[in-house]
């Protein structure tokens, strides 16, 4: 099965009332490495005034300038199908990602219907793993955040909170932690 790391950038943490704003998809070759097959595109947000300043200052994000310039939601699909069919002919995918129930709560929301035609239901969580390598005394970090996994595996992170760099950075952090699990 293909596996991905995906990530998202939000204009807050509700999914149904905040909008995605940026998504990255990187297919992930047998070892768990990126490869150069990626997808990435900003997203006209729907409900902009609804955008949560927090949100906003963490992701860098200009609302304004995405709602005026960025592919619709209906555009981003439609790219997005194209690139999967011409990948995944028919096949879904399992994904990488950190804090996994987050992202799947979104992308279920902004795929609708086709959310299980693109994703199997079984993903991959660099956000829970970390959390119970820290709990057995494996992995010694004060969080289980994506800043702090990649600072402690000495992981450069191009562009933080940006979608397609932090799905890079998530396929690197779990290569990492399977590294840490092999060694138990």
């Amino acid at each position: 099965m293909v596996k991905v790391a995906i990530d998202i950038e939000t204009s807050g943490l509700d999914a149904g009332f905040h909008d995605i704003l940026e998504i990255g998809v990187i297919v992930l070759d047998e070892d768990f490495n990126p490869t150069d097959m990626t997808f990435n595109s900003y997203i006209k947000p729907l409900n902009p005034i609804a955008s949560d300043a927090y949100a906003m200052k963490v992701n860098g994000l200009d609302i304004e300038h995405l709602h005026d310039y960025a592919p619709s939601v209906t555009q981003v699909k439609s790219m997005f199908i194209e690139w999967f069919e011409d990948l995944f002919t028919g096949e879904r995918v399992q994904a990488v990602a950190h804090n996994a129930p987050f992202e799947i709560s979104f992308l279920k929301v902004f795929f609708n219907q086709f959310f299980p035609r693109f994703f199997h239901y079984r993903w991959r969580d660099t956000q829970t793993a970390a959390a119970l390598l820290r709990d057995a005394g494996v992995l010694k970090v004060p969080s289980t955040g994506l800043d702090f996994l990649s600072n402690h595996f000495g992981i450069i992170r191009e562009k933080a909170h940006t979608a397609l760099d932090d799905a890079k950075v998530c396929a690197l952090v779990y290569q990492k932690e399977l590294n840490l699990i092999k060694t138990l």
